[in-house]
């Protein structure tokens, strides 16, 4: 069972990252023909549908590589990790509030792996739940972010299924957010190379954590 459902992430890998290569060269080409129409909003038009589709692939090739690579670790500072990512979080205008406390937990690792996986995360919080609030914790010498939003939660039955690729929820699929359903996959594909664990749960208070 272990290994038939390892081949099957394997093989989904490997899909990913042959539909992310393959797309690069065609984008490519359409973005120069592009440029080259003479109606001014139909130019607009394009470029808008094309950039969203270089998006896509951009992250599709992102997951099929995310916790792969090869660079060693290095001992990280997560308070000033966090820190720094969520001021430029709130630069971007996003609605990000920090629970600063003095607990500097010193994690082994990737700066930025991990910093994209949080990224992922909690603009996924805010995309889906208005706002994020971030705490950081230490236990047994471990590092603990929760990351919680004030949105209408995750069903039950499918707070594992949203770490699939390419799975996105009925209510989220519409234009306004954007989303493209591998933003979670990457995030605890980076996490679990760092020996982390993530999961989600829906707080009594409401909202998702």
């Amino acid at each position: 069972m272990g290994r038939r459902l390892e081949t099957t992430v394997a093989g989904q890998r490997q899909l990913l990252a042959a539909i992310g290569h393959d797309l690069r060269t065609p984008i490519t080409s359409l973005k120069l023909k592009v440029e080259m129409l003479s109606d001014a909003s139909e130019r607009e038009r394009m470029s808008r549908a094309l950039a969203e589709l270089e998006r896509i692939t951009e992250a599709a090739l992102a997951a099929a590589t995310a916790g792969q690579s090869d660079e060693p670790f290095q001992p990280l500072d997560m308070y000033s990790l966090v820190d720094s990512l969520i001021e430029d979080l709130r630069d971007l205008g996003l609605s990000v509030s920090f629970n600063e406390i003095d607990v500097r937990p010193i994690v082994m690792g990737r700066s930025d792996e991990l910093t994209r996986a949080l990224r992922n995360l909690i603009e996924n919080a805010v995309r889906y739940g208005d706002m994020a609030h971030v705490c950081l914790s230490e236990q047994a010498g471990k590092a603990i972010v929760t990351i919680q939003d004030t949105g209408p939660g995750i069903p039950e039955d499918a707070l594992e299924r949203v770490f699939e690729p390419l799975v996105r929820l009925e209510q989220s699929r519409n234009r306004e957010t954007g989303g493209h359903g591998l933003g979670l996959h990457i995030a605890k594909n980076l996490i679990e190379a760092h020996s982390g664990h993530i999961d989600l749960s829906n707080p009594p208070t409401g909202g998702c954590s």
